[in-house]
C-alpha cells in the first residue's frame, strides 16, 4: 500500500443561465461571442461553460448555447474567478481557456472566444475473429511532453462504433495521436484468472508505448485506421478494511476506478464481509485508485476529489492490502 493522495476534479452540469437580464445586486454579467479562428465568422450552437475557480464540491456549472450571431450571456453571476470553456462537434477551442474575475459590483465583462475546425480519425474495429465490434468506444490521445500515457491529452470527443464496427473521432487539433478503443466495462464481478476483451491501442497492442502515432494536420481527416480489440488476462485486488484502531470493519463499500486518461471510471466494487475483507475481480493490468464512497455517494460515480490508495496491477493478483476507513 502506498499511502493516501488527493486528486481534484469535479464537473456537475447545470441548466443554461439564459439571456441577459437585469443584473442582481452583488452580481455581474459575462457575455461574448464565439467565432471561427480562421474566418472570424460567428459560430452558432456552441455550448459555452462557466466554471467557478475553484469548483466547489457542491457547485453548479452553468452553460449556455450560442445564438446565430455567436453570442452568449451569463447573467446574475456572483463575485469570484471563472473560466470559460467551449464545445461544438467538429471544432476545438483555441487561445486557451479565458479567465474572468468579477468583483460583485455590477461588472459587465465581454469575452471573445475562438474555435477552429478540427481534424478526425476514422476506421473499423473488429474482434479476434474479424467480426465487426459494435457499440465499443473509441477515442484519441494527443501525445505531448515525454510521450507517456499519464501526460497524454484526451480528445474532446469520443465515438461509438456502429453496426459495421466503424468509428469516427472528430474535433482534433493538429498533433500526434494514439487511437484507443474500449469494449466497455464488461460484467463487474467476472472471474479472475481468465481473459476478457480489454482497452486496446492502434494498431493492436495493450501497451501504450508500443502504439503507433497518427499525425493529424489542420482539419485533416485520416481514415483506414482499422484494428482488432485484444483480450487481456484478468486479475483481482483484495485486502481488509480497518478503522483507526486497526480493527476490521464490516459492511464497508470499496470502489476501484481506472487511473488512466479516457475510459477510466469505475471498474469494480466490493462490500467488506464480517471480517472486513473485500475482493474485486476481473481487472486487466493497469493503474487503479482504491477509494471508499462517502455517505450518500453513488459508487457508480465516484467523486474524483476523494482520497484514494493507488494500486497497480501488472501480471498477477494484488492481495493483502490494508485500507484505512474512512479514507476521507
Amino acid at each position: 500500500m502506498r499511502g493516501v493522495a488527493l486528486a481534484c476534479w469535479l464537473v456537475v452540469a447545470a441548466p443554461a443561465m439564459g439571456d441577459a437580464q437585469d443584473i442582481a445586486p452583488g452580481h455581474g454579467q459575462i457575455a461574448g461571442r464565439v467565432v471561427d479562428d480562421s474566418t472570424s465568422e460567428p459560430l452558432a450552437g456552441v455550448r459555452v461553460f462557466l466554471y467557478p475557480i475553484p469548483v466547489p464540491a457542491d457547485g453548479r456549472i452553468a452553460s449556455s448555447v450560442t445564438s446565430e450571431d455567436g453570442g452568449f450571456t451569463f447573467s446574475a453571476v456572483g463575485a469570484g474567478d471563472y473560466r470559460l470553456g467551449t464545445n461544438r462537434r467538429g471544432f476545438y477551442s483555441t487561445g486557451g481557456g479565458a479567465v474572468v474575475t468579477l468583483s460583485g459590483s455590477g461588472d459587465q465583462v465581454s469575452v471573445p472566444l475562438t474555435m477552429a475546425k478540427g481534424g478526425a480519425v476514422a476506421g473499423r474495429l473488429v474482434d479476434q475473429s474479424g467480426s465487426p465490434l459494435t457499440r465499443a468506444w473509441v477515442g484519441a490521445l494527443r501525445v505531448v511532453g515525454p510521450g507517456e500515457l499519464e501526460h497524454a491529452i484526451p480528445s474532446p470527443s469520443t465515438a461509438r462504433t456502429d453496426g459495421r464496427g466503424e468509428y469516427r473521432v472528430e474535433s482534433l487539433q493538429p498533433g500526434d495521436y494514439v487511437i484507443v478503443a474500449n469494449p466497455g466495462h464488461g460484467p463487474i464481478g467476472a472471474a479472475a484468472g481468465g481473459v476478457r476483451d480489454s482497452r486496446t491501442f492502434f494498431p493492436g497492442t495493450l501497451d501504450f508505448a508500443a502504439a503507433r502515432r497518427v499525425t493529424i494536420g489542420a482539419a485533416q481527416v485520416v481514415t483506414g485506421l482499422n484494428f482488432a480489440i485484444l483480450p487481456a488476462p484478468m486479475f483481482e485486488v483484495s485486502g481488509t478494511a480497518v478503522d483507526e484502531a486497526a480493527r476490521a470493519m464490516a459492511g464497508v463499500e470499496i470502489a476501484l476506478v481506472g487511473d488512466w486518461t479516457l475510459f477510466g471510471g469505475l471498474k469494480g466494487t466490493s462490500r467488506t464481509d464480517g471480517e472486513g475483507r473485500f475482493r474485486i475481480v476481473g481487472l486487466a493490468p493497469g493503474r487503479y485508485k482504491l477509494t471508499t464512497p462517502g455517505p450518500g455517494e453513488d459508487s457508480r460515480r465516484v467523486n474524483r476529489d476523494a482520497p484514494f490508495i493507488r494500486v497497480t496491477v501488472v501480471d498477477g493478483d494484488v492481495t493483502g492490502l490494508v485500507v484505512p476507513v474512512p479514507l476521507r
